[in-house]
């Protein structure tokens, strides 16, 4: 018999795994839209999934994107602490 911790784990990693599904289709929409702002936050979303799945080297990856899109677009509101205290 399972335990209820193990249950909640399991429900709580199928969440961050559709979470991830749907900041990679909100990504495909910015794009179509050519709205940078809401790719970068895209980008972002999708790094923090993969963080929350303890995929470390993912989510580098998609915070990278994320970082150098707002420094396109000059929104550096979102400063690179806000990244690095996610990592």
């Amino acid at each position: 018999m399972f335990s209820n911790s193990l249950i909640v784990t399991f429900l709580i990693e199928q969440c961050f795994v559709q979470y991830c599904e749907f900041a990679k289709e909100r990504k495909k929409v910015a794009n179509d839209l050519c709205d940078r702002q809401r790719l970068g936050d895209s980008y972002l979303d999708v790094g923090e999934s993969y963080q929350k799945l303890r995929k470390f080297n993912k989510a580098i990856k998609w915070y990278e994107k994320s970082w150098k899109m707002y420094k396109t677009i000059g929104n550096l509101e979102v400063n690179f602490h806000h990244f690095m205290k996610k990592i």
